[in-house]
């Protein structure tokens, strides 16, 4: 008598086991992969594990849950956009997806009731290299810093996924914002000067 496995249980087998940390930085990477092209509420476990080829119990295992995954996902992104805090280029930042797609999560995730706080050291290097090139580069003050970042964040939030569309901005007049906000921040001292900041 001749015993044969059955072979879902032998490709299982044959599969190498991933260390954890591997493990978890694939699943980060499917889910972010998937965000380019689909919003964060129909992102699931069930597609993240077959898109990282693994388990569907390892996201639940190595993350807790939908939201400690997705907050790691924001942690990822905000390591990928250090690539930024160098010489931060405004509209490179605006126009960066894996920046929307953070931004995207965040907006999901303080909706769905996460504490803000929980994204506060995630932000706070990204604030600083931008605080020291608006005022270093630019000559800003710390008012006009704050509310350029602050503009600056609100334009992230109008370009990312269908917002624009959402207000009736064709991508057109986006990009055209944009254009005017990289030259206002540019040339904007005759502004700051004039509103006494």
């Amino acid at each position: 008598m001749t015993l044969t496995a059955h072979a879902s249980y032998v490709e299982r087998r044959a599969r190498p086991r991933v260390p954890q940390p591997e493990t978890k930085g694939l699943i980060i990477s499917a889910a972010i992969q998937m965000m380019h092209d689909l919003p964060v509420n129909a992102v699931t476990y069930r597609e993240i594990a077959a898109r990282a080829g693994v388990n569907q119990s390892y996201v639940a295992r190595y993350f807790g849950s939908q939201q400690e995954m997705l907050i790691a996902v924001t942690e990822e992104l905000s390591q990928r956009a250090k690539r930024h805090w160098a010489n931060p280029d405004p509209r490179a930042i605006i126009n960066d997806p894996e920046v929307r797609i953070r931004l995207m999560v965040m907006q999901y995730l303080l909706a769905m009731g996460v504490p803000p706080e929980r994204f506060a050291d995630q932000t706070r290097e990204q604030v600083a290299a931008l605080d020291e090139h608006f005022v270093h580069r630019l000559g800003y003050n710390e008012r006009a810093v704050r509310a350029f970042r602050a503009k600056m964040g609100m334009l992230l939030m109008l370009t990312h996924g269908g917002m624009a569309r959402a207000n009736g901005v064709d991508d057109a007049t986006v990009n055209d914002v944009v254009t005017l906000f990289v030259d206002e921040l540019e040339h904007g001292t005759a502004s700051v000067e004039r509103l006494g900041w």
